[in-house]
């Protein structure tokens, strides 16, 4: 009974062993590429819409599809390059890429949450 269970152990111990070195090594290898801002967009202004979901800055697709709200943090601004643009200057024209936050209120088309901009 004893040599059996011991086999039984081994022969888990073989096949468990090749398995979690393919996983591990599946995660190391992977790696989160870098590429540039792809979707163009122009910040149209500040929204100074008076409403209770107003606020932040409008960005609209080049191709004129959609109107997003977005609001920035300082840091935000300042990675990117726009925190001491004056409101003379807009519209800016950009490349982003983006994903719609869900849980923000707004009038426009969505609220977004800006990850990568570069000013065109």
């Amino acid at each position: 009974m004893l040599i059996s269970v011991l086999l039984i152990k081994r022969i888990m111990l073989k096949s468990t062993l090749p398995i979690l070195l393919i996983i591990v090594f599946s995660f190391l290898s992977c790696k989160k590429e870098s590429r540039d801002a792809e979707i163009e967009a122009t910040i149209t202004g500040i929204d100074l819409t008076l409403s209770a979901c107003s606020g932040g800055y409008i960005v609209e697709l080049a191709d004129g599809t959609a109107k997003y709200q977005w609001e920035p943090t300082r840091s935000n601004m300042d990675d990117f390059g726009i925190s001491d643009i004056p409101i003379t200057d807009y519209p800016i024209r950009i490349k982003m890429d983006f994903k719609i936050a869900l849980t923000k209120c707004t009038i426009f088309d969505a609220f977004i949450d800006i990850s990568q901009l570069t000013i065109q």
